[in-house]
């Protein structure tokens, strides 16, 4: 039976770096932008605000006259030649909050480093916010927040502060105070659920005075916190729609990985952006000219994420990306594979530069980047034997870091590309023990498919995925993975009655979104294993007839229905499965019969030699039931069956024969027939040394009638 025609291990796509879910769990933002206030405190705000009633009318600001002194004291601070630290020290006491807020805006945009004068200044800005918030209007609130991020405090009082005085504020906001203040908290990772609520109801009726800047650090922030409004998207979408031509490349991949990210659809916005970027490409604007490698992969990702396929978009940047790879960091490489991958637009001339590129930056991929370059190449079907080289033994070194999507995914990778990486293997199947509950439904059938595909033995790993899906339940699994966690059991003989009768009560639930393949493959797992499955065989029975036709032309499903048939019909019959599968009997058998049998040239060397000895036998004799024996004597109705590498499962304990290979013989032996076995690990070595004529009388001796 062939593999399961799944394409790929994870249905959200590994991601990497910026993923929600399916993903790694680490979102972050486009790290080109930190997202700072455009100005100090100096000079007018750029939008009038309304007036707060227990306010004072001034003209110009709002909020208590500042004395002569403080104004004085802004001026010097905003001076570049100013040491503001040394001015604190000296003259902190007379600080108001704009002169603090101020004092922090400068120090965070002349990157100072953190020091202890540094703290004292955000510890007296807290609790100047907190004892009389009236010196402290919304842009001075947005500045305190986002200074105490950028220099990178790890006292949050302040930003606790900010939380405070927000709602008190509220009317002085402005669409930059809001962006800039959602931005901070969104940053620094500190939960302020009203705070995110707040703002985004006061950034509504604001919304068409948001610009670029304002809409994409809204959005980051919301979509980076996990505290996204559909209202607020909607009207952000709306406005981004409206003022696009303003945008730069930044702010445009800002706003997109924020849509993707959140999951609020925005097919407008994204049909408009991809369009612009075409135009832009094609007419090599002076915007086009000022794409970077950061905003190249997060556009690509935010695309790919939402699933929606641009084919011009994806030409433009491929084309532009090839000529820079160079500045691509390591998480851009990946994200990028990663998203041709996803949407199909992988091609080899594009893939080739990708693997170079990545092949001298490899030390500097984390665990994620290089799950997600596997899982690319793998999913495109395009061979890189250097490049899995090389993180197969990256991988290997940094397997301790890898999660459990990470783990499963880099499997199903080298799996999936055929790549020969026992070692990988081995460490996968050991590090995957320890991580116990972690995994999820999709990653166990993931590690599992992957092993089996693999052809590699680990029974501890599949104790260990059985045991975990029997203490949670299958109540996660689709019927996705309820078929490629019994194939994989099936494929690799691993045997788990406990689980099978689990998948067998959970599948007659889902049955109406099985494939056909997906029924073939579980219904072949139950019968290699010979687990029996009333009801599941009930509810197949009933499904099947629809996807006969389809089927017809699935060799590899059908032939893998001819041996459900016959388990049926020579070990177990069912009442309800059996008929309807053997109404379809002539389709099923012509797919078995399919398959070209081209004995090796070792199995032909053993048939030689048992000739030699006088044993008279037929090669490839097909028997009633359509089985294919390699040597064969149907008078005395005994076997010699040659196991070359292709009937085992290899492992660190050596080979173990899959669970092909053993159904095969125990039909054999229900059917009447004395089956002696000749595998290759013994036969090869005998071969070299000329002493087959002993181990062959040895074999024959096995197929005389036991008294």
């Amino acid at each position: 039976p062939r593999r399961p025609g799944w394409a790929g291990p994870s249905r959200g796509g590994p991601g990497y770096g910026y993923q929600g879910r399916g993903g790694y769990g680490h979102q972050g933002p486009p790290r080109g932008y930190d997202g700072p206030p455009r100005g100090g405190y100096q000079g007018r705000d750029v939008y009038p605000r309304q007036r707060r009633p227990d306010q004072p009318i001034r003209k110009g600001r709002i909020g208590p006259r500042p004395s002569r002194e403080c104004i004085a004291l802004n001026r010097e601070l905003t001076n570049p030649r100013t040491d503001v630290l040394q001015l604190f020290s000296e003259r902190g006491h007379e600080f108001n909050g704009v002169n603090l807020a101020t004092a922090i805006y400068q120090l965070a945009k002349r990157r100072v480093n953190g020091s202890a004068a540094v703290e004292r200044m955000l510890e007296r800005a807290a609790e100047r916010i907190n004892s009389d918030v009236s010196e402290f209007d919304a842009r001075a609130l947005a500045n305190c927040a986002w200074g105490a991020v950028k220099l990178g405090s790890s006292n949050m009082r302040i930003l606790d502060a900010v939380a405070d005085a927000t709602p008190r504020v509220l009317e002085d906001f402005n669409p930059q105070a809001i962006a800039n203040t959602l931005w901070a908290f969104a940053t620094k990772e500190v939960a302020a659920p009203e705070l995110f609520e707040t703002l985004s109801n006061a950034a509504l009726p604001l919304m068409d005075r948001f610009n670029a800047q304002d809409l994409g650090n809204t959005a980051w922030a919301c979509a980076k916190a996990e505290k996204c409004d559909s209202r607020l998207f909607q009207r952000i979408e709306a406005q981004c729609c409206r003022t696009l031509h303003k945008f730069e490349p930044q702010n445009i991949s800002n706003v997109v990985w924020s849509f993707a990210t959140a999951g609020i659809p925005a097919p407008n916005l994204f049909r408009a952006v991809a369009d612009g970027i075409v135009e832009d490409g094609r007419r090599n604007s002076h915007r086009w000219r000022r794409y970077n490698a950061q905003a190249f992969a997060n556009l690509v990702w935010a695309y790919a994420t939402v699933k929606h396929d641009h084919p011009q978009m994806f030409d433009v940047i491929s084309n532009a990306a090839m000529t820079c790879f160079d500045q691509f960091d390591p998480q851009n490489l990946a994200n990028f594979a990663w998203a041709y991958a996803t949407v199909e637009r992988a091609s080899p001339q594009l893939f080739g530069a990708l693997a170079q590129a990545s092949l001298h930056r490899l030390d500097d991929f984390i665990a994620e980047g290089l799950s997600s370059t596997a899982w690319a190449y793998a999913k495109a079907g395009i061979a890189a034997p250097a490049l899995f080289r090389e993180i197969a033994k990256r991988a290997q070194a940094k397997l301790g870091s890898f999660n459990h999507q990470a783990l499963a995914n880099v499997a199903w990778a080298f799996a999936a590309a055929d790549v020969h990486a026992p070692e990988l293997f081995d460490a996968i199947a050991e590090t995957a023990l320890t991580q116990g509950e972690r995994f999820n439904s999709q990653d166990l059938a993931n590690l599992a498919q992957a092993f089996s595909n693999a052809r590699r033995s680990s029974p501890k790993l599949f104790d260990f995925i059985a045991k975990t899906c029997l203490q949670r339940g299958l109540g996660a699994f689709n019927s996705q993975d309820l078929a490629n966690t019994a194939f994989a059991f099936g494929t690799a003989g691993h045997s788990s009655k406990e689980l099978f009768d689990a998948i067998g009560e959970a599948a007659p639930r889902s049955i109406g979104s099985f494939t056909g393949q997906g029924l073939a493959n579980t219904l072949w797992a139950y019968c290699v294993l010979g687990v029996d499955a009333p009801a599941f065989f009930t509810a197949a029975a009933e499904a099947l007839p629809a996807h006969v036709d389809r089927l017809r032309g699935d060799f590899a499903a059908s032939s893998q229905l001819y041996q459900v048939f016959l388990y049926l019909q020579i070990e177990s019959p069912h009442q309800r499965l059996l008929p309807v599968l053997a109404e379809h009997r002539q389709i099923w058998l012509d797919a078995f019969w399919n398959d070209s049998i081209r004995p090796s040239q070792s199995q032909l060397g053993v048939s030689h030699a048992l000739n030699v000895l006088g044993w008279e036998h037929e090669d490839e004799l097909r028997t009633e039931d359509g089985l294919s024996l390699d040597m064969a004597n149907s008078s005395t109705k005994t076997v010699v069956e040659f196991d070359g590498p292709t009937h085992y499962l290899q492992g660190p304990d050596g080979p173990s024969l899959d669970g092909r290979t053993h159904f095969k013989r125990r039909l054999l032996a229900r059917l009447g027939w004395t089956c002696a076995a000749v595998p290759y690990f013994e036969w090869d070595p005998l071969l070299a040394s000329g002493a087959t004529e002993p181990y062959l009388r040895g074999v024959l001796a096995r197929l005389a009638p036991q008294n």
